[in-house]
């Protein structure tokens, strides 16, 4: 194998360099890469959990050395996580019939914690609780910083195990779909008057709902994670207009009255009434935020606590 300049590499998965693009440049296959990327971790030089993000081949490497007895299930929609003993709240990423990541709850490697899913954004079932061992952390963030963690359950009750393993297969079913899209979303989310479309034409794909009867936040939180690219525009009931552009999972602008960017986005997440629809995606003037749409979601949960 040619030498491969480890801290260029480094950079280039950093930045969010795909396979394809890793294996051109450096002209290796995908069995090269993985032994690349084999020997940066046994250096330390960078974490698989780092890397788990960056493409099925990483994650395929992470499954395989923690030897998993069960299955990873991504998780599609926005399921929130709490800490029993503090207010941390945090959001569930992926699950397995043995534990959890979570982004947003804070934990020292080897410290257990009681982790409670209130599951309302999921059905109407009781909550699941249980105490779960910090595996890992990780923080993640260029400017501003969150922290992701790894937990294995060390201990639940019997009841609770069932209803979480009913959690794991649901979720599982929904991360099976092939084409995961708003639709799919519980008829709460969906305000409308009852179809009008004349006989013949198609119903055009139109999504919409109200802020008060469901949290902005969790709406943003599910496009973000199917990846959704659409300009999702809200109107107060005193009628300001805000809109979030959001391009295959990533905010990358806001803006409300005269507020642009972060600022924008902070302020449209303390709506408390109005109403929100998708619309088609339009190239912002700007791209006015930088920061991970994970991170701001987690923010703007911890600003509304604060005030």
């Amino acid at each position: 194998m040619a030498r491969i300049p480890a801290r260029e590499i480094l950079n280039d998965i950093r930045s969010g360099m795909g396979d394809d693009e890793l294996t051109e440049k450096y002209q290796l296959s995908m069995k090269g890469l993985k032994r690349v990327i084999d020997r940066l971790v046994e250096r330390k030089a960078i974490g698989y959990w780092e890397l788990y993000e960056k493409s099925p081949l990483y994650r395929k490497i992470l499954d395989r050395l923690a030897a998993r007895e069960s299955p990873r299930t991504r998780v599609l929609r926005p399921v929130r996580v709490y800490h029993g003993e503090t207010s941390q709240k945090g959001f569930l990423r992926d699950i397995s019939n043995n534990g959890v990541r979570v982004a947003g709850i804070k934990a020292n490697v080897g410290e257990v914690i009681n982790l409670r899913f209130p599951l309302d954004e999921v059905d109407a079932s009781e909550p699941v609780e249980f105490m779960a061992e910090c595996r890992w952390a990780k923080v993640q963030g260029k400017r501003k910083k969150y922290v992701m963690c790894g937990f294995k359950i060390t201990e639940i009750s019997e009841k609770a195990r069932i209803r979480f393993e009913e959690l794991n297969a649901l979720l599982r079913a929904e991360g099976r779909q092939p084409d995961l899209s708003l639709e799919s979303v519980s008829h709460e989310w969906i305000a409308g008057e009852g179809d009008t479309t004349p006989v013949g034409e198609t119903r055009p794909r139109k999504f919409s709902g109200r802020v008060d009867d469901v949290d902005i936040l969790d709406v943003v939180q599910f496009l973000l994670l199917i990846g959704k690219t659409t300009v999702l525009r809200i109107v107060s009931r005193q009628g300001v207009e805000s809109r979030l552009y959001l391009k295959e999972g990533r905010l990358v602008h806001a803006d409300l009255g005269s507020l642009r960017g972060e600022a924008a986005f902070f302020e449209c997440m303390n709506l408390v009434s109005g109403e929100f629809v998708l619309d088609p995606w339009c190239e912002p003037t700007d791209h006015t935020i930088r920061e991970l749409g994970e991170f701001l979601l987690v923010e703007a949960a911890r600003r509304r606590d604060e005030s």
